[in-house]
């Protein structure tokens, strides 16, 4: 009984350390009309990484998202634009300014960045680390490599990914070490 119960206790030690030392993806969404609802998923990046590498669930399989028809919008191929700014320099890509809207891409520092501000309505900005675009890039084209993208992620810790503010509701995404992702 004893060995049984250190075994157990040494376990759960190495478990607690290895857990300790995982990036988590932590996702808030807060809707803000009468109901105030609220979501908080805060998960292990090797988690997520087990649960969808044994999926075969729709466009996941094995491991990897398949794309299909997704992989382009209105004749603009995404893996062609992404490979586009991947080898950019750092500069800003496309820039608008109305009385309604204001839209930025561009590269910075290593990231891409992707913001839309609507004057009267949401604000969704996006900063995606280049080591990410190049995991993106880095399938056939119509495929996402979902292990090769969470080792990726991992190496972020305090980075937000996406936010999202809008009338109704926030989102946050980002990546720490925190398991409470406080």
């Amino acid at each position: 009984m004893k060995r049984i119960f250190v075994a157990l206790w040494v376990l759960a030690l190495v478990t607690g350390v290895a857990v300790a030392q995982d990036r988590w993806l932590h996702i808030r969404v807060q809707e803000l009309d009468q109901a105030d609802d609220y979501i908080s998923i805060n998960m292990p990046l090797s988690a997520i990484e087990g649960l969808l590498s044994n999926s075969e669930i729709d466009a996941l399989r094995g491991g990897k998202i398949h794309l299909g028809d997704h992989a382009e919008i209105d004749g603009l191929d995404l893996h062609e634009v992404l490979l586009a700014l991947r080898d950019a320099p750092d500069s800003e890509f496309v820039t608008i300014r109305s009385r309604e809207d204001s839209i930025r891409v561009a590269k910075e520092e290593g990231y891409l960045l992707i913001n839309v501000d609507e004057k009267h309505g949401d604000r969704v900005h996006v900063r995606m680390p280049m080591e990410v675009v190049d995991v993106l890039l880095a399938g056939e084209g119509q495929e996402i490599d979902v292990v090769r993208l969470l080792d990726a992620l991992a190496v972020l810790d305090g980075t937000d990914l996406i936010s999202v503010d809008s009338d109704d509701s926030r989102i946050r995404v980002w990546i720490d070490s925190d398991h409470a992702g406080e």
